[in-house]
């Protein structure tokens, strides 16, 4: 493997994989390090169901050679773009399928830290090993980003994980468990935890909201035209952000986050509802005001809408709390990176080809949603994302390629003058 190499990918998730897919054929030199499909892989329930429709996940590929329907064609998996659910575990195969044909030169290895050195980078692994690039695309994901309420600060992992921190539930048989929060994550980990045989109950600070099911998109022409389908719900708001991300750059800066806090916010996938209406109690519009360690147990105290405190012991708590991208958090950036990189609530400030302040330093995936949009949170997202970051990348290392071939060219003319070679 060289040790100087053009471009290194960090991360190996539909986005990461995506990107290296485009650089892949470029003859640039490329190292890309992480685990496939890690987060999908050790970090989400073994039973669920994908949030998106099979048309919107997809990974990107130059010429769509392998897009999710070619898979599951190919293994006789069942699929409809729109209404056959796509299981978690069938994802996976298609992500791994995917890195072994586009990203074979993937890398298991844990990145330390990433340094500036000159115009490029200094890469440090794990093994102790370090690689320079003049290019580092971050597709790190939700990695180092889950966000854990400060009231459940100090204590033990045996008592409290985030949901991200679970990919098995069958350990809490028997056992008594709350989840907090009202999204996809803390909707899918009380569901599984419940089949598991754990005695679950849900607490979330609003109503808890599902997706809209596949069966009540409008499928008439005329309502296909008043409110088109996107990976991101009908409507023409939707498909501006899906179809031209670039367009949300524009917008003041204070309204980006708002939307990309609000827009597709907590929510389960429409699929959950029958798994848990009825079976998980839900206590709806509560908030943990306090958690406590007793005995090896937990006491939490809740407040309800009416101010009413609702007190609860539990074995295990699982925050299903979300992810809030703060690239202070990103132990593996430097502090002089970290010192140059500008920010707007957490997350880089990129330009419309997703390069960071940091010349040569690349954010995508969730990092770079608050410039692009809710896209950029979906799978939905690798194409744009890929297509703009390798294109920008691809053109950049060209012109310095020409400007250093003029360069070698007048200090070769320059030589020959000063030796007095013949014609010149």
């Amino acid at each position: 493997m060289n040790s100087h190499v053009d471009i290194c990918v960090v991360g190996a998730g539909p986005y990461g994989l995506s990107v290296a897919s485009h650089l892949g054929r470029s003859g640039k030199s490329m190292r890309m390090f992480g685990k496939a499909f890690s987060a999908w892989r050790f970090e989400m329930p073994p039973d669920m169901i994908l949030k998106s429709a099979g048309f919107a996940s997809s990974l990107s590929d130059p010429e769509s050679e392998l897009t999710i329907d070619k898979f599951f064609a190919s293994r006789g998996i069942p699929y409809e773009e729109d209404r056959f659910p796509i299981k978690v575990q069938d994802f996976i195969a298609y992500g791994m399928h995917f890195q072994e044909r586009f990203a074979p030169q993937l890398e298991d290895k844990k990145v330390e830290k990433i340094s500036r050195a000159g115009d490029g980078f200094v890469i440090t692994l794990a093994d102790g090993e370090q690689v320079t690039a003049r290019k580092v695309v971050m597709a790190t994901g939700t990695s180092g980003f889950a966000h854990m309420p400060k009231v459940l600060s100090g204590l033990p992992s045996e008592l409290v994980t985030h949901s991200s921190g679970q990919s098995g539930f069958d350990h809490f048989r028997g056992r008594e468990l709350v989840v907090i929060g009202g999204g996809a994550s803390a909707v899918n980990a009380a569901s599984s935890a419940h089949y598991a045989g754990a005695s679950v109950n849900l607490f979330a600070p609003r109503h808890v909201e599902f997706d809209t099911l596949p069966s009540e998109i409008p499928s008439k022409w005329l309502e296909a035209v008043i409110r088109p389908r996107t990976g991101l719900g009908p409507g023409w708001v939707c498909a501006v952000m899906t179809w031209a991300p670039w367009v949300f750059s524009y917008l003041p800066s204070d309204l980006r986050v708002k939307i990309v806090q609000r827009k597709l916010g907590p929510a389960a996938g429409c699929y959950m509802r029958d798994k848990v209406e009825g079976h998980v109690p839900m206590h709806l519009h509560t908030r943990l005001e306090s958690a406590t360690e007793h005995g090896g147990r937990l006491r939490l105290v809740f407040r309800n809408s009416s101010a009413k405190r609702i007190e609860v012991e539990a074995d295990h708590l699982i925050a299903g709390t979300g992810f809030r991208v703060d690239l202070r958090r990103a132990a593996i950036l430097d502090s002089h990176i970290l010192d140059n990189l500008r920010t707007l609530n957490g997350s880089p400030v990129l330009s419309r080809k997703f390069e960071s302040s940091v010349p040569g330093l690349y954010f995508t995936g969730l990092a770079a949603a608050v410039t692009f949009g809710p896209l950029l949170r979906f799978v939905d997202g690798t194409r744009f994302a890929a297509k703009t970051i390798s294109g920008d990348i691809l053109a950049s290392l060209q012109r310095a390629s020409r400007l250093t071939g003029a360069g070698s060219a007048l200090a070769n003319r320059r030589n020959a003058r000063s030796v007095g070679e013949p014609g010149l």
